[in-house]
């Protein structure tokens, strides 16, 4: 890809989704500084190129936002902790159960999103042995749900997860890495407003 196109970002209606993909400007770009057990990868690097065609990067990594409306607020989860701290599990388990079933609504959308355009830059490259098909790309580090309007994280979710055995009960009990860092400042906010799986 030309260099130029760095940093370029794309937005469009997807039903009632705003969906953004964003090339990486820096290498940079897309790394959690949360999330130091994730190996680093520039997001791009120069690449080889043929003679006379100028400079050229390879895109390692690229970024989608959908933003749409949900159910669940920054003042919920802010209520939902203290209900555990008080001793209440439920509240939260529903808080958790809710918000994962937002974010699967974004991570679909945005996973065929970045699909679309990984298929569209096979074909208008110039490199047609690779054909039209392409795999649905990974995900890198962590993807995010997030209040909008009060500007915080929610939830995490991604491939980084521990396992809590529990005595008496069903044995290993998956648990999203991200929920261990849901302590983080939370502010108010009005029930609902727009949601934004990253």
């Amino acid at each position: 890809m030309r260099p130029e196109a760095l940093g370029q970002r794309f937005t469009w209606q997807s039903d009632d989704r705003t969906v953004t993909l964003m090339l990486p400007e820096r290498p940079d770009d897309f790394v959690g500084s949360d999330e130091p057990e994730v190996r680093e990868v520039p997001a791009w690097v120069h690449t080889g190129r043929i003679e006379g065609s100028g400079d050229a990067v390879a895109v390692q990594i690229i970024g989608v936002d959908v933003e749409f409306s949900g159910s669940l607020s920054a003042s919920d989860k802010e209520r939902a902790k203290e209900a555990e701290a008080a001793g209440d599990d439920e509240p939260f388990r529903e808080f958790a159960h809710q918000a994962q079933g937002l974010w699967e609504q974004g991570h679909e959308v945005a996973e065929r999103a970045a699909h679309g355009w990984l298929s569209h830059v096979r074909v208008v490259s110039g490199q047609p042995w690779l054909g039209i098909a392409v795999e649905s790309p990974p995900q890198y580090g962590r993807s995010h749900i997030f209040d909008v309007d009060a500007d915080v994280r929610l939830m995490s979710y991604g491939p980084l997860q521990s396992a809590s055995i529990r005595s008496g009960g069903t044995g290993a009990v998956p648990r999203s890495a991200g929920r261990d860092q849901r302590a983080g400042g939370v502010g108010g906010g009005a029930a609902g407003g727009r949601v934004a799986a990253r």
